[in-house]
């Protein structure tokens, strides 16, 4: 006997499986820090910004659904330093007036060892994206009606890469070319929602 067409296709036919999604989270600003150090005439320093956005899904069970979307003010730099402060805000580098955020998005996460990822994320800066690598660590604590998310990671960047280097800022000797991020998160979410601890 011969089936039609359309019912061969429909008795052969296989869905594709659909991806659980991640955990969102809520992030806790107050226990969270977006910080970075660099070399100014050979003296290292450090500096935030005071202010930045974070989407975070997670799940260690579910990584393929798993993302973080990441936005920062970057005239909220903070060094501690008002003269530093100014020109790190000005077209010699973030140029704030222009490209008042830059963006860091994930591509993929990949599990390393127990408790270790690693990111494939595009960052942007003023006008330009790249590509980065961002290692990084998480661990889900339950707490009292919650769960707590701990994540910490860093990454280095090479301020050329990103035209930060205007004017006489390309001398190296005025402040280095390799500019260390490092973020610490602290984010939640309710019990009455799954979570893989």
């Amino acid at each position: 006997m011969r089936y039609p067409t359309t019912l061969l296709a429909i008795f052969f036919w296989i869905s594709p499986p659909t991806l659980a999604a991640a955990d969102l989270w809520q992030v806790d600003y107050d226990n969270s820090i977006l910080e970075f150090s660099a070399i100014q005439e050979g003296s290292p320093f450090q500096g935030e910004f005071k202010l930045f956005r974070a989407e975070i899904a997670f799940d260690p069970n579910h990584l393929k659904t798993s993302y973080f979307r990441v936005s920062v003010n970057t005239s909220s730099v903070d060094t501690g330093a008002t003269d530093r402060d100014e020109i790190l805000r000005s077209d010699a580098f973030f140029h704030i007036d222009r490209w008042p955020e830059a963006t860091f998005t994930t591509l993929t996460i990949s599990p390393q060892q127990e408790g270790f990822y690693q990111a494939l994320a595009q960052l942007r800066i003023r006008d330009i994206e790249k590509q980065v690598l961002f290692p990084f660590q998480a661990k889900i604590i339950p707490q009292k009606n919650q769960f707590r998310l701990f994540g910490e990671g860093e990454l280095s960047i090479n301020r050329f890469d990103f035209n930060m280097a205007q004017d006489d800022w390309g001398d190296t000797r005025l402040i280095g070319e390799t500019i260390k991020i490092r973020v610490m998160i602290q984010a939640t979410k309710a019990f009455n929602m799954e979570a893989t601890p």
